[in-house]
């Protein structure tokens, strides 16, 4: 439906692409548990930082190789 033309009487120009219609369609037959997920994943995906930064002193970081009595 095109809201624009409802509320305006004006047809909408913005067409979208076929992943966008894809994602649209599926979010709209969504349970509303779902819908907050992808909303939330969404959100998450934008604000993420590419980098860490640790600064301060004696910070500890478990991996692969930690070994805390390792001399």
């Amino acid at each position: 439906m095109d809201v624009l033309y409802v509320v305006t009487g004006v047809r909408s120009t913005v067409d979208l692409s076929d992943d966008e219609q894809e994602l649209l369609n599926l979010y709209k037959k969504a349970p509303l548990a779902v819908k907050a997920a992808a909303i939330a994943a969404l959100n998450a995906g934008i604000s993420a930082s590419t980098t860490v930064n640790v600064s301060g002193q004696g910070n500890r970081a478990a991996g692969r190789d930690y070994n805390e009595n390792k001399k």
